[in-house]
């Protein structure tokens, strides 16, 4: 039997041979709502349903398209179904298996000699990067999205990040390297602490807003 996992209104998620009939908009708004960015290690409760109607927010005030918005506001729906595991951990497991691809180029002859070769070819065969492309694809079509995340949402995710980084979490001892910038469309008040049901409705609204007609 594949792994899966249940969802709030008790559907069995297939992790390996997802299907859109799987996907459920109330499971995707009661996660997003209740799971915080993260790790939890903002100052406040920031769930990923608050980040994701700010990144809609911000493609919205650069001019992005109907569709553009809406990808944005969903872009993180994957989430509901594997989780959000934070962008360093990711980074840190392609890592140690480009590490081992270096030190044994046999388990992939077809291996190039640079060291970037190794990072890419890390990501390609990581098992939750397969695993998440595979949810992907299938969230995007069970939720009308865009077949792939546009440019603007990649931008406007990451300029939200230096946003965040200012805001909701504390002071750091290292730099965060972050390519954008903080946004001056966004204000303090974009950051409120409010409950989880606060959350979960304003996403309801915003989707009935924004989604595809």
């Amino acid at each position: 039997m594949n792994p899966w996992t249940q969802t709030y209104t008790g559907i069995a998620f297939d992790l390996l041979e997802p299907h859109p009939s799987m996907v459920c908009l109330e499971d995707v708004m009661h996660s997003l709502a209740k799971m915080d960015r993260y790790n939890g290690h903002a100052v406040i409760s920031y769930p990923v349903a608050q980040h994701s109607i700010l990144v809609a927010k911000l493609v919205q005030a650069w001019g992005g398209t109907e569709a553009e918005i809406f990808d944005a506001l969903t872009h993180d729906a994957i989430e509901t179904y594997i989780g959000d595991m934070i962008s360093p951990m990711k980074r840190a497991m392609r890592a140690a298996l480009a590490e081992k691809l270096r030190l044994h180029p046999a388990v992939y002859p077809d291996t190039l000699p640079q060291e970037s070769a190794f990072l890419v070819l890390a990501k390609e065969l990581e098992p939750f990067a397969v695993v998440e492309y595979r949810v992907e694809i299938v969230v995007r079509e069970a939720l009308d999205m865009l077949p792939e995340q546009p440019d603007i949402v990649t931008k406007a995710d990451l300029t939200i990040l230096a946003n965040e980084r200012e805001t909701i979490m504390a002071p750091c001892d290292r730099d965060w390297e972050l390519p954008h910038p903080p946004s001056t469309m966004l204000v303090p008040g974009d950051f409120e602490e409010r409950d989880w049901r606060f959350w979960k409705r304003r996403f309801h609204e915003e989707y009935e807003r924004l989604r595809p007609r």
